[in-house]
């Protein structure tokens, strides 16, 4: 009988503590779950990246199959200038589309980083081919027409996950 009236004098003096200490971890775990749901894209799934982005971003969206079209068109010449211009066009079309589909960042890398975190699976591709083809444009190194349709190429892919071309 002494341990249980040991047991109930320690929890009628120190019971206060318990409590306090079991909130804060409960809070501590409960905070950790949610963190690691929002890293994860718990709350929103892949298909919400296919969702109809038009109504969000207005009148420039729309737009953007034209303005595929127009680039498409650049790489029909035989001008390499028209082809990085093709190339700067996507380029800039997809950093749009990226702040519209609100993709936090700076500038256009940490935008692609929050897409790929995202999992959108082709920008990661993205990533790789647009700091290659870029590099070569500010170096003003030659680039042939197969570089040029096959970054073109991924850049498609990108903007049809995202929903904006068919």
């Amino acid at each position: 009988m002494n341990i249980l009236s040991d047991t109930i004098v320690f929890l009628e003096e120190w019971g206060w503590l318990l409590k306090t200490f079991s909130a804060v971890i409960s809070a501590a775990l409960l905070f950790l779950a949610i963190r690691y749901m929002i890293r994860m894209d718990y709350f929103s799934p892949y298909k919400k990246y296919k969702r109809d982005i038009y109504k969000y971003g207005g009148s420039y969206l729309q737009r953007i199959p034209d303005d595929w079209k127009k680039i498409l068109s650049y790489v029909t010449t035989q001008d390499p200038e028209k082809w990085k211009q093709a190339i700067l066009r996507a380029d800039s079309m997809l950093l749009e589309v990226l702040k519209t589909s609100g993709h936090k960042g700076m500038d256009m890398d940490q935008r692609l980083i929050a897409a790929s975190h995202a999992q959108v699976p082709h920008v990661l591709d993205l990533q790789r081919v647009r700091q290659e083809i870029l590099f070569k444009i500010e170096q003003e190194e030659a680039i042939s027409l197969k570089e040029v349709k096959e970054t073109l190429q991924v850049y498609r892919n990108v903007l049809r996950e995202f929903g904006v071309l068919e």
